[in-house]
Formats: structure tokens, sequence, C-alpha cells
């Protein structure tokens, strides 16, 4: 909740403990390590350093390019920080890149469109889009001294978008950290698995999500988008039955 509310804070530019205002225009993700915030933009390509106690910046690093160290931005797909390991971690469109917390490049991977690598000290953790049963499922592995599964879920779109690196609804079906030597996944059904990366014992706990009602002209406007954006519309005729609205 005090990540959200802090993003909302950054996004209207209610910095109130500054007095300096700051130049961040959309971000998508942060973390905190240390008394420093690390905002990332991944529109721009960018990461800004806060003080967390004066919320002043005190340095931003990442542009874009395919260079090494460098970002690419396409449209709708989101980049994602993670810190692990005393080390920032960027999960980019088609590559892993890794700097340390000042923000100096040290090395790049290069890994699947769309796909999520987190990395520690002796083991991995990463998503990958497989076809089971004739469905698509998106599934999170560990891979220690051997590998395994930690999660699977039925993917909503169609396997040949993601392949292609182009996800046309762009839905965030689950997201997970690294915390205290557990990888915490949260879905959007309220499930949140707990897994140990030492003793790799899983745990799942479910918690009640209550939102908004989703009222019928919220449905026309996510249709409408979909059928007129210039990057989807050219897809809406496969994908506008596959919308999913959550029951409130």
């Amino acid at each position: 909740m005090k990540k959200f509310i802090l993003l909302i804070i950054i996004h209207l530019g209610i910095l109130l403990p500054a007095k300096e205002s700051i130049n961040i225009i959309n971000p998508d993700d942060l973390i905190i390590k240390d008394n420093k915030i690390y905002i990332l933009e991944s529109k721009l390509c960018k990461v800004s350093i806060l003080d967390l106690k004066t919320l002043k910046e005190v340095k931003s690093f990442g542009k874009k390019g395919k260079g090494p160290g460098e970002m690419v931005y396409i449209n709708g797909l989101k980049t994602r920080i993670d810190i692990i390991d005393n080390k920032i971690q960027i999960n980019n469109y088609n590559k892993f890149l890794i700097y340390d917390l000042n923000g100096n490049f040290i090395k790049e991977y290069k890994k699947l469109p769309n796909s999520i690598i987190l990395k520690g000290k002796g083991y991995e953790i990463f998503s990958k889009l497989e076809n089971e049963d004739n469905k698509n499922h998106l599934n999170i592995y560990c891979k220690k001294k051997e590998l395994r599964k930690v999660y699977s879920t039925i993917a909503p779109i169609q396997k040949d978008f993601i392949l292609k690196g182009f996800n046309p609804m762009n839905q965030e079906i689950f997201d997970f950290k690294i915390y205290k030597d557990n990888l915490v996944i949260l879905d959007t059904n309220g499930k949140v698995i707990l897994y140990d990366l030492k003793s790799n014992n899983k745990k799942e706990l479910t918690i009640n999500l209550k939102g908004e009602s989703i009222t019928k002209n919220v449905k026309k406007e996510v249709n409408y988008y979909y059928k007129n954006h210039p990057t989807t519309k050219m897809f809406y005729k496969e994908i506008k039955n596959k919308f999913k609205f959550p029951k409130r």
C-alpha cells in the first residue's frame, strides 16, 4: 500500500517534503533500498534515484538504445526494476540488465521478449509461456541445482502474440518479487504464494480483494480503446471476445 501511495504522489507531483521539483513524468515501477527510492520510467528508459527522507533526486541513469546498458521502449510493454544481492536488475523488452546501486552498468543478458528474469546467489527465477493440455500457461520456474515449477496460470491471450514480443492486452496476470529469501507471487485472484528459496517450501495464502464495481461505461471505454488504438485495432477482431471483467 505504501508503494502504491508513493507512486501516486510522485505521479501527481505532490512531493511535499521536497523544495525542488523532480522531473518524473510517467513512473512505472519503483523499489526502496537503504533510504533511497529507485523509480523507473519505461517510456524514457530512465531510472531516478531519490533520497527517501528529502525526496530530492540524487542521480538518474539509463537511456534509449540497443547498445550495452541501454534500453528500448515499445508502446504498451512495461519494464520492471528489482534489487537483489545489492544489484539493480532491470527487465527490459528482450534483455536483462544489471547495475550497481549507484546506477553504474555492470552487464546484461539476452532473454525472450516479455519474459521476466530475476537472478540471485545460487538461483534464477524466470517466467515462461508454455502450451499445456492445449491451453496457454504462464509459468514461473526456480532454477537452483534443479529446475522447479513454482507457479502456473492460464494465459488469457494467444500464444503467438507473446512469442512475437507483442501483448495486445498488456495484462499483468501476476507479479512477483524477492523478499528476504522468499519468492512472493501475487495473482489477480487474490492468491499469494510464498516460496522459500532456501528450503524450497511453498505456502499459499488467499486474501479478499474488493474493488470498485465495473460499470457499463468502463467496459465500453475498454472496448473502444482496443478497437481504435493504432497498436491494437488490427488485432481487435481476434481479441474482443477474450475480454474478461472480474465480478465485483
